[in-house]
């Protein structure tokens, strides 16, 4: 069913649901510029309330630019923006709480998005290949991390995975070569094989755990962890310094006592080179 140019499976029940849907019609029409979908749509005089974006319901939408999602809406399923790769701005209002595989694989020109806290699921390869994504927050919300998740996002310099994060899957940052920041949430117990696998930029990691999380295999390799610092929990460094692979880091080091006063990069002197940097900042550069 089309209404006001977007495809929608109806539901006539007790809720009246609409769901954005695939196009499947013989000839396939893409959706271009700027959709804002509707909170609400009329069909035979009945009120459907949309709560859902439908599998594939943007699919390779490449001249799609920006999407609004109205509150309502407490979906987004497999694939539903994927290939979008002319896409740089999405609204998702704070009644999402599942964000389905691949829903915005390849969406290569988007560059910043805000999760909101009612998520509490990011699915597998959801963001694979989003490569000018720069930063990602994961809110306390959401508690699983599905795998490849943000595989070869490249242009990713900094990540925080927030407190209520239990499991992050199987290589869900692997190969995000610009990562230099992560920051772990207390919650993670558990992170998969080949998490950090090939982020070669990698400089900080603050794990705010107090028990030091199961690491599946590979988890840093090709990484930078032996020029890279861990930090965390003052009462856990040495089961930090005690444990493989965490103890490949150049430097743990208590979350408490970050760098001596005056060491601004952080080298562990205090020299020209942190007055330069201190000129820098004040500058704005």
């Amino acid at each position: 069913m089309i209404i006001n140019g977007i495809y929608y499976n109806l539901y006539y029940n007790s809720k009246t649901e609409a769901e954005v849907t695939w196009n499947n019609e013989l000839i396939r029409v893409f959706y271009i510029g700027d959709v804002v979908i509707p909170e609400s749509v009329t069909y035979d005089d009945v009120v459907y309330s949309v709560t859902s974006i439908g599998y594939y319901a943007f699919y390779q939408c490449s001249n799609l630019t920006s999407v609004t999602i109205p509150d309502g809406v407490t979906s987004i399923a497999d694939g539903a923006f994927s290939g979008c790769s002319g896409l740089t701005s999405i609204t998702i209002p704070n009644s999402v709480t599942s964000i389905g595989d691949w829903a915005f694989g390849v969406c290569r020109g988007l560059t910043f998005i805000t999760l909101p806290n009612s998520v509490t699921s990011i699915g597998d390869h959801a963001f694979d290949q989003c490569g000018n994504l720069t930063s990602i927050t994961i809110p306390n919300s959401v508690t699983t991390i599905g795998t490849h998740a943000f595989q070869l996002c490249e242009g990713l310099t900094s990540v925080t995975i927030g407190n209520g994060v239990t499991e992050i899957g199987f290589a869900a940052f692997v190969f995000c070569t610009g990562l230099t920041s992560v920051t772990i949430g207390s919650g993670v117990t558990s992170i998969g094989d080949d998490i950090f696998y090939g982020c070669i930029s990698l400089l900080d990691m603050f794990c705010y755990a107090e028990n030091v999380p199961n690491l599946g295999n590979d988890a840093f390799n090709k990484s930078n962890i032996a020029n890279a610092t861990l930090h965390v929990p003052a009462g856990s460094v040495g089961a930090y310094q005690t444990a493989s692979p965490w103890n490949g880091f150049k430097k743990i080091v208590a979350l408490e006592e970050e760098t001596m006063d005056g060491d601004l990069n952080g080298d562990d002197v205090v020299d020209v080179a942190d007055v330069v940097m201190l000129l820098n900042i004040i500058a704005g550069k």
